[in-house]
């Protein structure tokens, strides 16, 4: 079943609503994967995933924020680094306790509410602003 994200975190631009909700999810199973102590393997496929759509997704942002000159893109750079640098602790985790007992950090309790955050705080603010450029085409079905 595909995870749908509440309407409050709409961006309204479809591709990235549907990354966001995929991003949700992956990070909602790789929590559940490691709280249920599936085997190693599991886990990191679900990492592996996790970590490549993220950063598919957040370069992106990126570009679009670099061709629309978006003034907070510094701050939402930083909120990007701080979910990769997330996803890497969580990496070094499971590569030094496998999916035992402990490996429930902050890092991994968190990763659904870091990203909800992320999404009120930064990406609804750069699609207001980009609704605000008046340009007649979605900024993020025009990148390739």
């Amino acid at each position: 079943m595909k995870h749908e994200i509440p309407i409050e975190l709409v961006t309204g631009f479809p591709v990235i609503d549907q990354q966001h909700a995929e991003l949700l999810e992956r990070a909602e199973q790789l929590m559940n994967a490691l709280a249920e102590r599936k085997d190693t393997a599991t886990a990191l496929r679900i990492h592996s995933y996790l970590t490549d759509y993220s950063t598919r997704h957040f370069a992106l942002e990126e570009e679009v924020m670099v061709r629309f000159d978006y003034p907070e893109r510094v701050a939402h750079l930083a909120s990007h680094m701080v979910f990769t640098n997330r996803l890497r602790q969580i990496e070094d985790e499971i590569g030094a306790w496998g999916t035992g007992f402990g490996l429930m950090s902050e890092a991994v309790l968190l990763l659904p509410d870091f990203l909800i955050r992320h999404v009120s705080e930064h990406d609804l603010e750069l699609a207001r602003f980009l609704r605000e450029q008046d340009s007649k085409e979605d900024p993020f079905q025009v990148v390739t």
